[in-house]
């Protein structure tokens, strides 16, 4: 895993707590308070999962994504990993409770093979881009 390390960071790529708890509605969470309560919790998770992965991790929340739209705010969250000296960055959120450091490990080892690595759920959606 040590050639990994050198080639490979985590992004975690989330919003702060603050602004997703009034964007979204999680779970039988009926305030903005509950909502930012779970976030938190949330995001502490996923920080402490990369950590423990042993990969370098950026973590680019809220005010630091620049662009207007998912996808430019993702893309431009990324290319800051990769003018860290980067050459492959495995990006992560905050929700999928699945997602632990031994997965993240996988992970990077698939993304040393292969040009790609994706983690789908059951519902189409990506957790994980590598």
């Amino acid at each position: 895993m040590k050639n990994a390390a050198r080639n490979i960071a985590i992004l975690v790529f989330v919003r702060s707590a603050r602004e997703e708890a009034g964007l979204k509605q999680l779970g039988f969470a009926g305030s903005v308070r509950q909502n930012h309560k779970i976030l938190t919790g949330l995001n502490r998770r996923i920080k402490r999962v990369c950590a423990a992965s042993g990969l370098p991790t950026y973590v680019i929340s809220g005010a630091l994504q620049n662009g207007q739209v998912f996808g430019e705010r993702l893309a431009n969250a990324i290319e800051v990993v990769f003018r860290e000296g980067y050459q492959k960055v495995i990006a992560v959120g905050n929700y999928c409770l699945q997602v632990d450091s031994s997965l993240l490990r996988k992970a990077a080892s698939q993304l040393e093979r292969h040009p790609v690595v994706l983690g789908p759920d059951n519902k189409g959606v990506l957790y994980l881009i590598g």
